[in-house]
């Protein structure tokens, strides 16, 4: 059986304890990242903030792969057209499946509304976890991260750089609406949603394609 499944389920057998260890039942179920599209190094890690309502159509207890599934039939089909994703296809020189591994900062969001969750420190951690797991996994050529630079985000943006060994990375602010590490492996940016609205999107785009194509 694949490693990474076994991870995944892991990771949601962990998340369940903490759900109930809260009482939790307002959260979706988290984002799992299906191991048959971790198959070749070098791939974007596109990284957001959280997926709200994710896989509420299923009720399944035995669900890891229903999950797996879920997430690769969304990638395979492009996504949607929401500012997270209309931002990131201009930059891409293959399909979406074929170039990004996608993921997110917080490893779960709301079951049935938007916005972002209070999450218990837990989970925060198990967030973490999964990402730098997914970033040993996946070996990327480039870490994009999306995100607001408030809280939760910033705080786990940078523990996670730590443990990927970057440093000094500044957060994104209105003047420069991106950052790069020195060896152009992590560019951090606003969410997509505010580069559209303070029109900042094209210029980093035009960054990014930059650090894909050298």
């Amino acid at each position: 059986m694949n490693q990474f499944h076994l991870y995944n389920i892991e990771i949601l057998k962990q998340y369940r304890l903490i759900l109930n260890r809260y009482g939790r039942e307002d959260l979706s179920y988290p984002l799992l990242v299906s191991p048959t599209l971790l198959n070749k190094d070098g791939k974007i890690l596109y990284v957001g903030q959280e997926t709200n309502t994710w896989g509420k159509e299923y009720e399944d207890p035995e669900i890891v792969g229903k999950l797996e599934s879920l997430y690769e039939r969304f990638l395979r089909s492009g996504a949607t057209n929401r500012p997270f994703w209309k931002f990131l296809k201009p930059i891409l020189t293959s399909e979406l499946h074929e170039q990004v591994i996608w993921s997110n900062l917080l490893l779960c969001g709301k079951k049935e509304t938007l916005g972002t969750p209070e999450l218990p420190q837990e989970l925060i951690t198990l967030s973490i976890d999964y990402l730098y797991h997914l970033y040993k996994e996946s070996n990327p050529s480039l870490v994009l991260i999306a995100s607001s630079s408030r809280t939760p985000y910033n705080a786990i943006v940078e523990e996670f750089l730590q443990k990927i060994d970057i440093f000094h990375l500044d957060r994104p602010t209105a003047q420069q609406p991106y950052s790069v590490d020195k060896d152009e492996k992590v560019l951090w940016t606003y969410h997509p949603k505010y580069l559209y609205m303070s029109k900042n999107c094209a210029k980093v785009q035009e960054a990014c394609k930059r650090i894909i194509l050298k």
